[in-house]
């Protein structure tokens, strides 16, 4: 007799981590690179209680600061944007691996942005948008900016919105492919994905499926996003300390303005 063997990952991507340096318009991977021989599953930090979801801890990551880039792909390893010269996020042909600086920011701006639609889509609120030129940039989604010229607050810019976002999100899932596999369970999914900026994408579109709440964190220093389980979705803030952070930051403001 035999048994079924168990799968436990949804997708079959294993990736490196990879210390980096940044100089001019390139970030470059490290001739002694530890990390490199860190092998690990992005899915390790999707709906980990432990660990907020990898594409929201990307789409934090302050692209003013180096050193927030450099610690990402120390702890995941670089996005695959040469991935013609990688095999499961280690390197091929071109030493010292490295990809463009303003493309991994450029990328940075892209998510950011879909979760700010994303998050205008749940509120409804028309302020939230104003975020994508602070936050993003209107370069990157054309539909919406058309769409939020002439439909301002109307239903179509509803659906632009939309629109924008299933086009941006399958345009980065165009060679991403599912399979089925066999579990204790039963058929299961799998995602057969290339690159790390494929699995985060899957990782958002099954979280866009779910119907998952994805908050910005209101505290005015924090870059946070996250998600609200349960129903509480008054929740403003991704932790205790913003929220007494941000307590106390209107206090003071409150009695400046009494004086």
């Amino acid at each position: 007799m035999t048994t079924a063997k168990t799968y436990n990952k949804p997708e079959t991507l294993y990736w490196n981590k990879s210390a980096c340096t940044i100089k001019g318009h390139k970030i470059t991977a490290l001739p002694e690179n530890k990390e490199a021989s860190i092998s690990y599953s992005p899915f390790e930090y999707y709906d980990n209680p432990n660990e907020k979801n990898l594409y929201l801890q990307f789409a934090s990551v302050n692209e003013k600061k180096h050193s927030e880039i450099i610690n990402f792909i120390r702890k995941f390893g670089f996005l695959g944007l040469n991935r013609k010269y990688m095999i499961n996020g280690t390197f091929k042909e071109l030493y010292p691996y490295e990809e463009s600086l303003i493309q991994f920011i450029d990328e940075i701006h892209i998510m950011r942005g879909l979760l700010i639609m994303l998050e205008f889509l749940k509120k409804r609120d028309i302020k939230i948008l104003n975020r994508i030129e602070i936050e993003s940039s209107l370069s990157f989604f054309p539909l919406y900016d058309s769409y939020r010229k002439e439909f301002l607050e109307t239903e179509d810019l509803f659906f632009g919105i939309k629109m924008e976002v299933i086009e941006t999100v399958n345009s980065k899932l165009f060679d991403v492919s599912p399979s089925l596999f066999l579990d204790v369970d039963g058929f299961k999914e799998k995602w057969n994905c290339k690159t790390l900026l494929n699995s985060m994408y899957v990782m958002l579109y099954r979280d866009i499926l779910q119907g998952r709440i994805i908050r910005k964190c209101e505290n005015l220093t924090c870059n946070n996003y996250f998600i609200i389980y349960g129903n509480d979705t008054r929740t403003r803030f991704c932790c205790i300390t913003c929220q007494n952070q941000q307590r106390q930051r209107v206090y003071r403001e409150r009695k400046r303005s009494e004086k």
